[in-house]
């Protein structure tokens, strides 16, 4: 039976007494009076900083002082671990640099080697600096040994034995390629790695040194692992380095790791510092601070760590906050303040009496609540303070001010259910009960951070409306309205670039200083602003912070800003003037860690460090990243004569690897007419009348049911093809047969290729340096797998997807078939003469487990096949026997890997080199330069089974030339290679063509030589962007570029002829044509280099 009309209304006024306001009708039990303010705390100067444990960047260093531990890290930063189980202590001074290496002193002093190769003298090993000695020339990978310091140097090796006082070079006997990597431990062994692959190993401190061979493992890099081993980590396999004697030998394993770990366990409740302030789960009160922080075994339950700034703070269970979700914290000395977003509590059921009965009306089932609970003896009890609705926000705030004011951001002030959308803070003026909204002129929408000024009465914060600009927001009246003021624009650092304007900021802090002076900051474009006002905003001043730093933190005049490279600045006149400062270095930092929040005591960075105090000591100099600046090879300006050639559909365009190799002004290509399935070479010259091209067939169209692969060469281009047999076709659908529509007739479906079936496989192969071409026939070779046919054309020729095929002297390896592991390789010779090997078995995986993708080519060499596997600058080789069944395997390291930016990769070439006894195969690790290792290539000649290159020659990089290089000869006979630019190598290309115009780059070059002289057969020139067209004025007669014809350029420019170049255009359709190229020195560079690798030197 419902309840009666009458009767429903008679309950109405107790049901909405029972709703009530969002604070309790009753007040709260009164607050135990406040203790008188205690004298504030003094502020430490100079500054110091303390690195966070439970935090630590990659700890690079270690060593052992019997009682303890002491590491060293890529921040410059020291711990020293008792192994007690308590968190590590930090060093109380940061060094400049990467710690790479710790070596005892004398006493209880270390020395700390930098990654500069500087020698940092610390009497205490967490004390002071006390002295640093830096090497008399720039060095790379130096490395701690015993007693002793040793590093990489032009030319050989550097070593003190007296903290950086004096060096002596040590040559390595035999050294020959480039010295990369060098590693020691402190029982005074060491192992440096060369590239290509060879190794010298000490006992004696680095004294003296002596070759030692790997056990052919393809050195990937040098480590010293956690257990003190020195290892060279490989692609199968890895060398560890062994005493009495000197000796590499060969384990199954890989290194442990190229980074230390502490002994002892961190916190298992991390806090977030600057991290945690930035969502509101943490604050700054005065001399200590407040974070509330879930616990790590139950994310429903919280701890709360409350503690002076700079001393270790340990956080504690709080019962009070089991079952928040998100809890924000905040408070003043003499009260802290926690808000509990309690969005999971379904609500209380209230209950009242209406005679003669008793009823319940529920809480707020759908609706959410946040309790503000308050501590007055610094956090030992809480208790409840006030209560009010959720936002289900994700971020909040809880400030207070120093009249005892409230403001609650997260909350809102109804308590009911229904969803709440009010997005303005909350204040509970001080001496009221309730909260209300904050009131804002304009149409604010988000306000962040929020400060009070120190005498009362006044409070400012950032906020924006949607879409509009960063404005600064004044309150006179304690935080219950607020007027937005403009924030002023700030000329950019660039003076070619707009202004810095608050519609492109994003907000920063705001902060008083004791004289009234507001502080607010934002990040326009990466750039820092820092904007001040006397007068409560009436006025504003802008200043741009003249640094690059990734994050920036101010409190009333003071300010640090600071770089993740390990550059810090501190202000103390509100950004007027900057003075360098010392600060940890954490490159490996992401956007949040690069936050930097300020308080009167002091600073966090992220949640790795906190800078405590204010001030610094002696001057610090800090030296600013260099400007870019276009660094480039003399220009050259080009323009096209003659018409389009049309090439047809080729493999690619011409490249630097297709200069013909028997004369610099031609080049090749393959055209392979996947409709017909012909393959034919083409040569193109320039002539009398433009460019002129030959051909030369090396198959002719196929019949259906054909399959045909061409790859191009070094050596020139190799194609095969074979025909196979396929199954009777399915028969015809009746309803098909029966179509009177010829378009609505299925295509007849072919039938499935007869799986396992033998074919006899044509090959041909056409020679660059003799121009002959050869053909010879397989027979019988199978298993034919239906997957070795990668495409069929109606009623036409099929693509084959070949294993292995590859032009070397004398003949062609052929693997025809890819898909069964049986299918064996054979060496056809010029002859025709074919010979059957074995197929090796190619590794898969390294020694990490790791897949292993290797291309996989052969070559002959002294007299056997070899078949060479390349993943990445580690070559695999696998020497066949004389009879071709069995194979004998090793592994070269071509370049270890180095810490450098992903464009630094080295590349690997082939080559012949001359020799009495004719060519010689070799080849070739190339290093473009970079990670403090100048350019370099050297060519390992392949003249046996050996577990490291014994022959080791020069090979030519572009650095090598200078800025108008010589071009080669016709009778210039020295090693031919391929070569990638270097930073400052590259020539600017301008070409005319059309009536516009097309800004191109030389890219890699053809050269010969050796590691003295070079020179230049050919250059290669890709597109960098257009920089302008035909000018058509429009109705407005505004100029407009003509726009870009379909497709992509390139150039081949000979260097003995660059009035005959050749430039190429590929359409999206596959079509490649050709026209002449005409290329002078241009008077000037092109604007458009900046910012384009290898034309500009960051």
């Amino acid at each position: 039976m419902r309840v009666p009309a009458s009767r429903v209304a008679s309950l109405i006024p107790l049901a909405l007494a029972a709703c009530g306001p969002a604070t309790p009708a009753q007040p709260p039990p009164k607050a135990p009076a406040a203790a008188p303010s205690k004298p504030a705390a003094p502020v430490e100067s100079p500054a110091r900083w303390s690195l966070h444990t439970a935090r630590v960047g990659n700890l690079r260093a270690r060593l052992d002082l019997g009682t303890a531990v002491l590491f060293g890290g890529d921040g410059g930063e020291r711990w020293l671990d008792k192994r007690d189980g308590a968190p590590p202590q930090p060093g109380s001074a940061l060094v400049p640099e990467a710690i790479v290496g710790i070596a005892k002193g004398g006493g209880k002093a270390v020395w700390l080697v930098g990654a500069s190769g500087t020698v940092y003298v610390a009497a205490d090993p967490i004390g002071a600096i006390d002295k640093k000695n830096a090497p008399p020339s720039p060095v790379r990978s130096p490395a701690a040994g015993r007693a002793a310091v040793v590093a990489i140097a032009d030319g050989g090796l550097l070593r003190t034995a007296d903290a950086g006082v004096t060096w002596s070079k040590i040559d390595l006997p035999g050294a020959a390629g480039t010295i990369v990597q060098l590693a020691m431990n402190d029982a005074g062994m060491g192992v440096a790695l060369a590239a290509p692959q060879r190794a010298w190993a000490t006992d004696d401190d680095g004294a003296t040194w002596k070759a030692v061979p790997t056990p052919g493992i393809g050195a990937r890099r040098l480590v010293l692992d956690v257990n003190g081993d020195l290892m060279i980590e490989g692609v199968e396999a890895s060398a560890i380095l062994k005493g009495s004697p000197l000796r590499l030998e060969r384990v199954a394993r890989a290194p442990k790791s190229d980074g230390f770990e502490f002994g002892a366990s961190p916190h298992a409740a991390v806090l977030g510092w600057s991290k945690a302030i930035a969502t509101g789960r943490g604050a700054m009160i005065g001399d200590r601070y407040l974070e509330a922080i879930a616990d790590p075994d139950d994310p429903t339950r919280w701890r709360v760590g409350y503690g002076k700034i700079g001393t270790p703070i340990e956080p504690k269970k709080v019962a009070e906050l089991n079952g928040c979700e998100r809890v924000w914290a905040g408070g003043d000395e003499t009260a802290l303040l926690l808000a509990c977003d309690d969005r999971n509590n379904p609500g209380k059921t209230t209950t009242f009496t209406a005679k003669p009965k008793t009823y319940a009306v529920a809480g707020p089932s759908d609706r959410s609540m946040v309790r503000l609970l308050r501590s007055d003896d610094e956090g030992k009890t809480w208790r409840d303070d006030a209560t009010l609705g959720s936002r289900r926000a994700d971020v909040g705030h809880v400030w207070v001010a120093p009249d005892k004011s409230v403001i609650v951001d997260g909350a809102c002030k109804r308590l009911r259910s229904g969803e709440c959308y009010e997005s303005m803070p909350l204040v509970r003026p001080a001496g009221a009960k309730a909260f209300a909204k904050i009131g804002v002129k304009g149409r604010i929408q988000s306000i962040h951070s929020m400060a009070f000024a120190p005498q009362g009465g006044r409070a400012y914060a950032l906020g924006r409306s949607y879409g509009g600009p960063l404005q600064l927001l004044v309150s006179k009246n304690g935080g219950k309205d607020f007027t937005p003021v403009p924030l002023p624009s700030v000329a950019a650092a660039d003076p070619k670039a707009p202004a810095l304007s608050a519609a492109r900021a994003e907000p920063g802090s705001v902060s008083v200083d004791s004289s009234g002076l507001v502080v607010a900051t934002a990040i326009i474009g990466g750039e820092w602003v820092v904007y001040t006002s006397k007068d409560d905003g009436a006025t504003l001043e802008a200043t741009r912070v003249p640094h690059h730093a990734d994050g920036l933190g101010m409190w009333g005049k003071r300010g640090l800003a600071w770089a993740r490279d390990g550059r810090g600045w501190e202000t103390s006149d509100a950004g007027a003037t900057w003075v360098a400062t010392a600060a940890p270095a954490f490159p490996d930092a992401g956007a949040l860690d690069r936050s930097v929040v300020c308080g009167a005591y002091g600073c966090f960075v992220g949640d790795r460090a906190t800078r405590i105090g204010w001030g610094t000591t002696a001057a610090v100099k800090s030296v600013e990243p260099p400007q870019p600046k276009v660094v480039a090879a003399s220009p050259l300006a080009c323009s096209t004569e003659g018409e389009w050639k049309q090439l047809g559909a080729l493999l690619s365009p011409p490249s630097a690897y297709d200069v013909d190799q028997s004369t610099s002004g031609r080049w090749t290509a393959i055209r392979h007419d996947v409709a017909k399935g012909s393959v034919t070479v083409l040569l193109g010259k320039s002539g009398a009348k433009g460019v002129e091209v030959k051909e030369v067939p090396l198959f002719g169209p196929a019949a259906k049911d054909t399959a045909t692969a061409v790859l191009p060469q070094i050596e020139g281009a190799a194609a095969i093809r074979y025909a196979f047999k396929r199954e009777p076709p399915p028969k015809e659908d009746p309803k098909d047969k029966d179509a009177k529509d010829a378009k609505l007739k299925k295509p007849k479906p072919a039938g499935a290729i007869v799986d396992g079936q033998k074919v006899d496989v044509e090959v041909a192969w056409w020679v660059a340096s003799t121009g002959a071409v050869h053909k010879a026939r397989i027979t019988g070779v199978g298993p034919l797998d239906s997957r070795d046919v990668v495409a069929s054309f109606k009623d036409g020729p099929a693509l084959a997807n070949v294993s292995l095929l590859s032009i070397a002297q004398g003949g062609v390896h052929v693997r025809p078939l890819v898909t069964r592991a049986e299918v064996p390789l054979w060496f056809v010779r010029e002859g025709g003469k074919v010979e059957r090997l074995s197929w090796p078995e190619i590794p898969t995986k390294d020694i990490a487990g790791n897949a292993l993708a290797m291309r996989v080519d052969a070559v002959r060499a002294a007299g056997r096949s070899v078949v060479l596997g390349v993943a990445g600058a580690q070559l695999w080789m696998a020497w066949a026997n004389e009879t071709g069944t069995a194979w004998d395997t090793r592994t070269w390291g071509l370049w270890p890997e180095l810490r450098g930016t992903p464009s630094q990769e080295a590349s690997w070439d082939f080559t012949y080199v001359p020799s009495a006894t004719g060519l010689r195969a070799t080849v070739v690790a190339q290093w473009p330069g970079g990670s403090g290792v100048p350019p370099a290539a050297w060519g390992a000649v392949l003249k046996g089974v050996e577990v490291d290159p014994s022959e080791v020659v020069g090979v030519p990089t572009q650095k090598l030339l200078g800025d108008n290089p010589s071009a080669c000869a016709a009778t210039d006979t020295a090693p031919r290679v391929v070569a990638p630019w270097s930073v400052g190598t590259r020539h600017a290309v301008v070409v005319t063509h059309d009536g516009a115009e097309a800004l191109m780059g030389t890219s890699f070059a053809v050269l010969r030589g050796d590691t003295k002289k070079a020179c230049v057969v050919a250059y290669e020139a890709r597109p960098i962007a257009r920089t302008k067209g035909d000018s058509k004025a429009d109705s407005k007669g505004d100029a407009k570029p003509a726009p870009s014809e379909e497709g992509a350029l390139s150039a081949l420019v000979p260097w003995s002829d660059r009035e005959h170049a050749f430039l190429f255009r590929s359409t999206l359709t596959g079509e490649t044509s050709v026209r002449s190229l005409r290329c002078v020195a241009a008077k000037e560079q092109p604007t458009g280099l900046s910012g384009v690798e290898g034309f500009d030197d960051r």
